[in-house]
């Protein structure tokens, strides 16, 4: 009554502990998994095997003290072994993208040392067992009188051997069924060998030979125990060694016997009713009892061909069932291929009729797929409706708890039934590599549900299922007390002692708290006292009472012995109904078909209107189903082969990838188009009709389109948690719809209007509350729009139309029709940045580099002409040979003298214009300088849009930390947010007071592809090429300012003139040829090389040298006064002087250009400065 009494009182915490938990379910941010508490019924397990309360006579006592605990170590085996099982299928999913084979199977290595002592000790304990069994046999014949020992049936002991060896089989299926494993092991055994033949060419020559030598011998034996897939043929091999059990003719007999007698029984259970579940477990038991049976044999004794006929006829009622994982077991295989003898033994027909079965099954399985689905769902209401008056009834004061139970293993039974069909049909599609129709997908979904309807039921009522389940374990093990009570008292003193003894130790057993290891000594003391075989006795010694005590005893013995069968079955099951409910209702096996089946269910949501769309139940029956595709998360977890925490992010990363592309993108495309469609229906209504046209607060309650109400119950979707991720359906949607009105806002702030029309649409047909972003509108001197640059075609335009001075920073345009002209400084960034937001800027910068990178395409290929590398190089070994002579200055005569046989040759890119080369080189410099003054513009326009935000200076890095740190304890939700927002800040802080921009990141990413790269050697030359460049710019801009100054050119009568284009006239500054210049010097590294043909310093020479002869003979033509001569000497000079000054502007602006861009290093510059020797 103790024990009762605690259980009550656990389940009164346990249910204030739901009544909590139910409270955050019912808020809107759940995603609380349902298994919220799945704990174990019935009372913990006190028995232990030095203080049994058993009948005192020491014989009967250690028999059952030793068979009781050699099955007890069997249990606690079969459940390590379903962990080991996981490991093993789990490594068929691994990915060795993120590192090699070696290390994956390496990382396997200590788990496969594991298994195998697991191996070991399930050996050593199957080999106790058969020992065990023998022995008593054997010691039941000679030293137990008055009793037939070899009558006893020992099933629990011959099922727990079956048991046992069923480990072994299950382990060869999965290895042998594993290609990636044994192709892994296969590598890492060659690797082994091939570092212990030659450990130097691995860099182990300090490292013992012994090591290697013990990790080669552990490979060794690890591959001859596990990855040969025979651990089930070398254990009963290793049994064969004990000559006692094979010379046993009795005892082999006895084996058989017990053999068949199991397999009578499950045929008997399996045609019992048309509900029968076919007992999978025991069919293995069977398989491998009869292999290691015939193991056993003499060697010249023939197979048994009644046993090996019989076994085969299992596949008239059971082709193959699913074993573990994605594995399918086909018996007949397993008798033909592990049973010795067994091949030639079969009938041939039957091997051929099983084909034709096996082909047939398929298709005759999913023809009566709608009928199964059909039946399920009315069993499934029916039980769910008595489920609901069992619970009504148990809050009045009488309550059959028995029948309860009852109710409750009915519930399990159809859990199990549903969950093998579901294994099946998937399992069997895979391994025929046949796809599953969407008919059949959709009943597949069902079946799902089924599964977790049940799971649900009992875990919303758990705390009254465990009540029930102690008080019926109470009332089921006094029904069976009463009866043996009732047996021990007819016996009196027995002269079969051995017998009476084992049916008191039962008793015994059953009054002490229920467990699993009460109901094993139980059990066995049963067997041992052959209680069917006393029932039957008991009943035939009756005949000699007296007419009414007769009837009334055989009336209490009829039955009996089933009965106590049947009980003790319903008492395994409720003893651990925590653990067998999870098992029936286990569907992580789902794993091995997440991807088909979620993404058929996700498309089945969008794609089907033909349903209901008005169905409540609809978030209902997804949450089931992503709450069974979350169950997959328990074999995630149990990897070994590389990291779990990994392995579980790309497990959550690849089921939210599909989920995304196949429901949640096409949500969200689906809700925004019905926004637009129903925005341009009512186009013309404004703000307050459509306040009046959707005035109801509650979206469900109008009346809307099938396809509305089918998007509001799919936005109504709870948290669903996968793996680590956490998808919420409405907030995805919410910020979708957010992120696209916003950008399309930005992008045409003339819909802005219509945007904000669809965000009250939104608000009232799905109660969606997406973010008005309120962008501006333009302002006054708005200027230059970036948006109208975000095209490559566009901004190209505006690099031509417009120059760009490096002082004042502004791009001014070159021509116009009006009598002004265009000028965009920082100011206009600014405006564009604050109307269309910082996001801009992204594709903006895109932008650049794509045409920047179209400008060095262009580049290289001027320069790979052959015309113009043999001129380059021709200057370089001039400069070279002659270079003492020329005081290391580049003459500006071969400057001339090249820039004019350049001039001469033209050169044409094909969908261009033809060009002399020199003048398209130019351009191209001038769009490149262009394109990074812009970008320099772009920076300018975020520090002085930011500007409030860097005069706030984040100086203290925990401001708000330390503002609430007295107040709250460390680990309150305030400090933590206190912490966030000065993380923020310091985000902040860095990103606006850092040096990398724009220009560094494109600079860099340039400079790695053009330094040390022979595929751009061309480019090495481009330095000696600055010279004829910059005469040609100085000509250009010369010839504009010259135009400009004209007085003669007039406004209204056309600016043409002779030799130029239109574009040229206004053209004052073009400091974009100097940063180009400086740019491209800086990718190639060439700085020096420029530097070393000192090239301003001989153009300013030869300048001064002209001006100073210039200047002598004006002196002398006025001295001969020769006036004409005088005037043309006199604009020579200001010709020569106009020249020094653009030089002069020139060399300023390079320089300024050079430290702006040198401001941060970029690349290896530590290459030879020995460009000359290549030549």
């Amino acid at each position: 009554m103790e024990t009762i009494q605690q259980t009550r009182s656990r389940a009164i915490v346990l249910q204030d502990f739901e009544s909590l938990l139910m409270e955050l379910h019912s808020q809107k941010n759940n995603y609380v998994v349902n298994n919220y508490v799945l704990c174990q019924s019935g009372s913990a397990d006190t028995l232990d095997k030095f203080s049994l309360n058993l009948s005192g006579d020491q014989l009967t006592d250690s028999i059952t003290t030793i068979f009781s605990d050699i099955i007890i170590s069997a249990n606690n085996l079969n459940q390590m072994g379903q962990e080991f099982f996981e490991s093993i299928s789990m490594y068929d999913e691994v990915d060795n993208d993120g590192g090699s084979i070696l290390e994956t199977v390496v990382e396997f290595l200590p788990f496969l040392q594991k298994l195998e002592q697991f191996v070991y000790t399930t050996s050593e304990l199957t080999k106790n067992l058969l020992l065990q069994i023998h022995g008593f046999l054997n010691f039941g014949r000679n030293e137990i009188k008055n009793h037939r020992v070899e009558q006893l049936p020992l099933t629990r002991m011959w099922r727990t051997l079956g048991e046992l060896l069923s480990i072994f089989a299950v382990l060869d299926a999965l290895i042998l069924s594993h290609p990636f494993l044994r192709e892994h092991w296969a590598v890492l055994i060659r690797s082994v060998r091939l570092v212990q033949f030659n450990p130097a060419q691995f860099d182990l020559e300090g490292l013992s030979t012994g090591r290697l030598q013990h990790l080669n011998a552990l490979i060794e034996r690890l591959d001859l125990v596990l990855m040969n897939g025979k651990i089930l043929t070398n254990t009963c091999i290793k049994l064969k060694q004990f000559d006692q059990l094979s010379s046993d003719r009795q005892f082999m007999e006895r084996f058989r016997l017990a053999i068949m007698q199991m397999l009578t029984n499950w045929e008997k259970h399996l045609n019992s009713s048309e509900n029968a579940i076919p007992d999978k477990k025991r069919l293995i038991c069977l398989l491998t009892l009869s292999k290691l049976f015939h193991h056993l044999l003499p060697e010249r004794q023939r197979p048994d061909k009644k046993m090996i006929s019989k076994l085969s006829g299992i596949n008239k009622t059971l082709i193959s069932f699913h074993l573990f994982a994605d594995l399918l077991f086909i018996p007949f295989d397993f008798i033909l291929k592990e049973i010795p003898g067994a091949a030639k033994v079969v009938d041939k027909k039957v091997s051929s009729a099983l084909e034709l079965t096996k082909r047939c099954q398929l298709n005759k399985l999913l023809e009566n797929l709608c009928k199964y689905v059909q039946t399920f769902s009315s069993n499934l209401s029916d039980w769910q409706k008595r489920m609901h008056e069992e619970f009504k009834e148990n809050e009045g004061s009488t309550f059959d708890y028995v029948k309860s139970c009852d109710l409750f293993i009915e519930g399990v039974h159809m859990g199990e039934i549903v969950d093998r069909l579901l294994k099946y049909i998937l399992n069997i599609h895979l391994a025929e590599q046949k796809p599953i129709s969407k008919a059949n997908v959709r009943q597949i979904f069902v079946l799902i549900q089924f599964v977790k309807t049940i799971s649900n039921t009992f875990i919303s009522n758990w705390n009254s299922v465990i009540e029930t389940i102690n008080c019926g374990c109470v009332q089921l093990s006094a029904l069976i007390l009463s009866i043996l009570q009732s047996i021990i008292q007819s016996n009196g003193e027995s002269k079969q002692s051995f017998f009476a003894n084992s049916l008191l130790n039962s008793a015994l057993s059953l009054s002490q708290p229920i467990g699993r290891k009460t109901l094993i000594v139980a059990g066995v003391s049963l067997e041992l006292a052959n209680y069917k075989v006393l029932f039957l006795g008991q009943r035939n010694s009756s005949r000699k009472l007296s007419k009414t005590y007769k009837q009334k005893f055989q009336k209490t013995l009829r039955g009996s012995d089933i009965q106590i069968d049947e009980t003790l079955k319903k008492l395994d099951i409720l003893c651990n109904f925590g653990q067998v409910l999870s098992n029936s209702t286990d569907l992580s096996f789902l794993y091995w078909h997440r991807l088909s089946l979620v993404q058929a269910f996700c498309e089945d949501l969008i794609q089907e209107q033909t349903n209901d769309f008005s169905n409540v139940d609809l978030p209902g029956t997804i949450n089931d189903f992503f709450s069974a595709i979350n169950e997959c998360g328990r074999l995630v977890i149990s990897v070994k082969h590389c990291d779990q925490q990994t392995f579980l992010q790309t497990f959550s990363n690849e089921l939210f990838l599909i989920i995304t592309n196949n429901f949640l993108s096409k949500l969200c495309t689906e809700i925004e188009n019905d926004l637009r469609l129903s925005y341009h229906q009512q186009q013309s209504s404004s703000f307050e009709q459509l306040e009046k046209l959707f005035s109801s607060q509650n979206p469900l309650q109008q009346e809307e389109k099938p396809l509305n109400k089918l998007l509001l119950n799919l936005l109504q979707i709870p948290r669903v948690k996968l793996g680590n991720r956490i998808i919420d359906v409405f907030d995805y949607v919410t910020n979708y719809l957010s992120s696209t009105f916003y950008n399309f806002s930005v992008i045409a702030l003339h819909d802005s209007e219509a945007y904000n029309r669809m965000r009250i649409l939104a608000k009232h047909r799905y109660g969606l509350n997406l973010e008005d972003y309120q962008l501006p509108t333009r302002c006054v001197d708005q200027g230059l729009d970036l948006i109208t640059l975000l095209r490559e075609e566009k901004m190209s335009k505006f690099l031509e139309d417009y120059s760009y001075d490096l002082d004042e920073q502004f791009f001014i345009e070159r021509s116009s029709q009006s009598k002004q002209l265009a000028i965009v400084r920082v100011q206009q960034i600014v405006n564009s940045i604050k109307t269309h937001g910082i996001g801009i800027l992204d594709p903006l910068i895109n932008t650049s580099y794509k045409y920047m990178r179209s400008q060095f395409q262009l580049l290289s290929r001027c320069l790979s002409d052959e015309k113009l590398k043999s001129t380059l190089i021709r200057e370089i070994c001039f400069y070279r040979d002659s270079i003492d002579q020329l005081e290391q200055m580049y003459p500006m005569e071969r400057a001339e003298k090249m820039t004019n046989s350049l001039k001469r040759y033209c050169h044409k890119i094909a969908g261009g214009p033809s060009l002399n080369i020199i003048e398209r080189l130019r351009i191209l410099i001038v769009r490149i300088g262009n394109i990074i003054g812009l970008l320099r513009m772009f920076r300018s326009g975020i520090l002085e849009t930011f500007a409030p935000n860097i005069t706030f200076g984040f100086k203290n890095n925990k401001l708000m930390t330390d503002l609430i740190n007295n107040n709250f304890n460390e680990n309150s939700i305030q400090i933590n947010c206190a912490k966030l927002c000065d993380k923020i800040s310091s985000n902040i802080a860095d990103y606006l007071t850092s040096n990398n921009d724009s220009i560094e990141l494109l600079t860099s990413m340039f400079a790695k592809e053009f330094r040390g790269n022979n595929k751009f050697a061309h480019l090495r030359d481009f330095f000696i090429l600055i010279p004829s460049l910059m005469i040609v710019q100085i000509e250009y801009i010369s010839k504009c300012r010259a135009r400009l100054s004209n007085k003669k050119m007039s406004v209204s009568g056309g600016l043409a003139v002779a030799g130029g284009s239109f574009n040229e006239q206004f053209v004052f500054v073009e400091d974009g040829f100097s940063i180009g210049i400086a740019y491209v010097l800086t990718l190639l590294n060439q700085q020096f090389f420029f530097n070393s043909i000192n090239w301003f310093d001989s153009v300013f020479n030869k300048i001064h040298s002209e001006i100073i002869k210039c200047k002598n003979e004006q002196k002398l033509a006025f001295k001969a006064k020769d006036e004409s001569l005088a005037r043309l000497l006199s604009l020579k000079q200001s010709q020569l002087n106009e020249q020094l000054e653009e030089f002069t502007r020139l060399m300023y602006s390079l320089n300024s250009a050079l430290t702006f861009l040198q401001a941060n290093e970029v690349g290896d510059e530590n290459i030879d400065e020995t460009y000359l020797d290549d030549f």
